[in-house]
């Protein structure tokens, strides 16, 4: 299921779940999805809301209202139902992004090392192997 939030002047004006189209031809309103979705209808069936994703509107003969039209989870939706109920106001809030700050780096020194020959990392794999041992004794001895 789908939830929408419909907006006018900052404030949401009503919350729904029923996506509908209108079929000229029998003068009737159909749900759908959303994708053949020309309006968005109250929960009381009583008006019509249209936004600019929605599918043309421009041969149809109805009374409708446009409305900036978000979707919305189902908490969001239980929590606007319950203000909206209650005939609270429900300002939009504006988020406040604030921008990352890129911290400057510097590039680091590029130092050519050349590789190490294989007695070099003999030698380099004996020292970490005492330091293991040394590590290992004074971690032993504490416990």
């Amino acid at each position: 299921m789908m939830y929408f939030k419909m907006i006018q002047d900052n404030h949401v004006i009503e919350v729904s779940t029923v996506a509908v189209k209108v079929d000229e031809k029998y003068h009737m309103l159909f749900v759908c999805d959303i994708d053949h979705a020309q309006f968005i209808q109250s929960r009381d069936g009583n008006n019509l809301y249209h936004d600019s994703w929605l599918r043309s509107v421009k041969d149809v003969k109805r009374n409708y209202e446009e409305a900036e039209i978000a979707t919305i989870d189902q908490n969001e939706y239980d929590e606007l139902v319950a203000l909206l109920d209650d005939g609270e106001s429900v300002p939009i809030v504006e988020e406040i992004v604030e921008e990352p700050q890129v911290i400057a780096q510097e590039e680091p020194a590029t130092v050519e090392e050349k590789p190490m020959s294989i007695s070099e990392m003999r030698g380099k794999i004996k020292e970490l192997e005492e330091l293991v041992a040394k590590l290992t004794s004074v971690l032993g001895s504490t416990t």
